[in-house]
């Protein structure tokens, strides 16, 4: 390896050398500028070629919160050690998932009580589903309806999923009815740029949806302005079908997509999850899990939602 060639450790696409003593995270990321806007390679380096981890690996990526600097070729650590890959995203530990039951799958009948029975049985978001038979063939709820349960909910958060067609005119809607994140499909919106500010600007957070068959490359122009990213897993309009294992690898791409973003952005996967097959989901790289008749099918809300979660761990 050259002594001033950085090129190379871009090439090899690793950490070369962590050791034994903690760094912080924001001193790595300092250094991670350093080995990019400078030569800093040093004679020697060549010897480096194994990565030891504190923390976890996960879906073949690095998480970890404190690294050091490690000086394999005299044996010590050292602050002025200062190679580290370029090319590696680093992401948050993703032991915070979230169960977010789907009220599609709900008793309409006896919503609100539907509602709170999943909140105290343990799930963080309530998911929302919104269907036009235009977009999707199926026809669900409207705003009227989210206003409806918002006195249910308490601080959970609201996840509206916009399955409709033209999109923008519904947000602000969703918005004072009391959404806290809205997403939706680009193919829903004839600029997308433009309808993610629109979601920030009433006042919740956004989220870009994208169907089995619909590539990420949106992302490449949008990543930096969203709080969510949902991956279906089905193709979208009725509840209850069978999970799509062709959509792992793209679940994979998503996580390695915004680990490289450094932003927290939420990836949240929907369609046929349920306890045996989350642990799958989660370590493709999901942090969110909606899951419908999964959870309102069951004859025990909480019973569902732990056993969903002992799959986690």
């Amino acid at each position: 390896m050259l002594a001033d060639d950085t090129r190379t450790a871009h090439l090899f696409n690793v950490v070369v050398a962590i050791g034994n003593d903690p760094m912080p995270r924001d001193e790595l990321h300092r250094r991670l500028a350093i080995i990019r806007n400078s030569n800093v390679i040093r004679e020697g380096i060549e010897s480096a070629q194994r990565v030891a981890l504190i923390g976890q690996v996960k879906w073949g990526r690095v998480n970890f919160d404190a690294v050091a600097i490690h000086d394999i070729s005299s044996g010590r650590s050292s602050p002025s050690t200062t190679l580290i890959t370029t090319g590696l995203p680093l992401s948050r530990n993703h032991t915070n998932y979230k169960i977010a039951p789907s009220i599609l799958s709900a008793d309409f009948a006896r919503l609100g009580e539907e509602v709170r029975a999943v909140i105290d049985a343990g799930a963080d978001l309530i998911h929302f589903d919104v269907m036009d038979n235009h977009y999707v063939p199926n026809l669900t709820i409207g705003p009227m309806v989210c206003s409806a349960i918002k006195p249910h909910v308490g601080n959970t958060p609201i996840d509206v999923h916009l399955m409709v067609k033209p999109v923008d005119a519904i947000i602000p809607e969703f918005a004072k009815a009391g959404a806290n994140i809205i997403s939706f499909h680009p193919e829903a919106s004839e600029h997308v740029d433009r309808t993610i500010s629109l979601i920030h600007e009433c006042g919740c957070k956004a989220g870009l949806v994208f169907n089995p068959a619909t590539p990420l490359d949106y992302l490449d122009y949008t990543l930096d302005k969203l709080d969510l990213v949902l991956i279906m897993s089905v193709n979208p309009g009725f509840g209850g079908q069978k999970f799509i294992d062709g959509v792992l690898p793209k679940i994979t791409e998503g996580r390695e997509r915004i680990a490289a973003s450094g932003r927290e952005i939420l990836l949240e996967v929907d369609g046929g999850v349920k306890a045996d097959n989350i642990a799958k989901v989660a370590a493709a790289g999901a942090d969110t899990f909606v899951a419908g008749s999964a959870i309102y099918g069951a004859k025990d809300y909480a019973a569902a939602i732990q056993q969903m979660r002992a799959q986690l761990r």
